[in-house]
């Protein structure tokens, strides 16, 4: 485990190099379409990762130190065997060394020590405001028929808003008031002209700090019977919608689009797909025909971001399919079983209000996202969360 003395004269080096890795695809968009260009965006990043870290390593005022406890130790064990076994089979160029250490090796360590939450938060949305300027193109339309923008900027705002979520609930600061207003305006954009998958990620923070661990005066919320019966009665109202998503779709639909005459693209393309009877967009296909593909090989499996080599599809969206059809049984197994025991973690952490709302924070950068969607590879946030939460050996059982 990485361990690091600070000193307040650092100025939060490290919150900022996890600010800059959260908000790389935002930030790579920006540049993207403020100078009309389509640079490497993961060597740009990677170059203002490294001279941050290299600032931060190399400070006077720094004590820095590496330690492994034995779950960090089996981990990083299992992914580079993962990883020597696709350079072995694939060769190198099919998943090179910088994409390696841009979305596995420095966010894992950068993340693998104790932070400061509020920072991290306060920073990503003092970044968002960079895209001011290209504020419009970020919204333009990629599916014209939808009107819907892009998924890579939607999800990449996406951050900034469960950020500023966060902030406001449990480190509101009246100074901040401007930042909040605009992290609001870019959450109604998104529930306008984004995917599902970030109207979920978007809700989903909203109604987990309703019911978190913490209430709005950062105290520790007592397990009353009134607790007890409003999370009982949120767990029912979301298995009955479960249960009749089809009829709500339809009835949100409609409400929006006849009677306030407002066009909400995710449920647009949601009714679309319900007259097509796949609300699922192809991707249980694509689940189906990757646990098929499992079975035939399931202890080994075929290797990093192998998917696209074997199939026509790029990657299977689903973070645990993934792991498995990847790494198989044998490498792709423990890394869930973590996912899993960590989330536990946080729900059963009741003692350091930083440390939940960190894991928490992360945890929204992972779920709904890549149950559903992008690759883990490509997507530096999974590996930001194993890295923080693997940072110690404060499990309890």
């Amino acid at each position: 485990m990485i361990k690091i003395v600070k000193e307040k004269k650092e100025k939060y080096l490290i919150e900022k190099t996890i600010s800059i890795i959260l908000m790389a695809e935002l930030v790579c968009s920006i540049i993207s379409n403020m100078f009309n260009i389509h640079s490497n965006v993961n060597i740009t990043i990677l170059a203002i990762e490294m001279l941050l870290l290299v600032i931060y390593l190399f400070t006077k005022k720094t004590k820095f130190s590496v330690s492994l406890n034995l779950e960090k130790t089996i981990f990083l064990f299992f992914i580079f065997i993962l990883y020597a076994i696709t350079i072995y089979k694939f060769g190198l160029s099919h998943y090179n060394l910088v994409y390696f250490c841009f979305y596995f090796i420095i966010p894992f360590f950068v993340a693998s020590h104790d932070v400061k939450c509020e920072k991290i938060l306060f920073y990503c949305m003092i970044i968002s405001l960079l895209s001011i300027p290209v504020f419009e193109k970020l919204f333009t339309a990629e599916f014209y028929g939808l009107e819907q923008m892009s998924m890579g900027n939607a999800y990449a705002l996406c951050v900034p808003v469960v950020a500023g979520i966060l902030h406001f609930t449990y480190y509101f600061n009246k100074k901040y008031i401007f930042l909040y207003l605009f992290e609001l305006y870019i959450l109604i954009r998104l529930l306008t002209f984004g995917n599902r998958g970030v109207l979920l990620e978007i809700l989903l923070p909203i109604i987990l700090v309703r019911f978190s661990l913490y209430d709005r005066s950062n105290q520790k919320r007592k397990l009353t019977l009134n607790y007890i019966i409003k999370c009982s009665i949120v767990s029912l109202m979301f298995l009955l919608v479960v249960l009749n998503l089809n009829t709500i779709i339809k009835i949100m639909y409609d409400f929006f689009n006849n009677v306030l005459n407002i066009n909400i693209v995710s449920l647009k393309k949601a009714t679309i797909l319900l007259e097509n009877d796949d609300l699922s967009n192809g991707r249980l296909k694509i689940y189906s025909y990757a646990i098929d593909l499992i079975k035939n090989k399931p202890l080994l499996g075929y290797g990093i971001r192998s998917f696209g080599v074997i199939t026509s599809e790029s990657w299977p969206h689903n973070i645990f399919i993934q792991l498995i059809f990847e790494g198989g049984l044998v490498l792709g197994l423990f890394p869930i079983i973590l996912f899993v025991k960590n989330i536990i973690f946080i729900i059963r952490q009741n003692d350091d209000k930083n440390a939940f709302i960190t894991h928490l924070f992360l945890l929204l950068m992972v779920i709904p996202r890549f149950l559903f969607s992008s690759d883990i590879w490509l997507i530096p946030y999974v590996w930001l969360f194993f890295g923080y939460s693997l940072r110690n050996n404060k499990f309890k059982n």
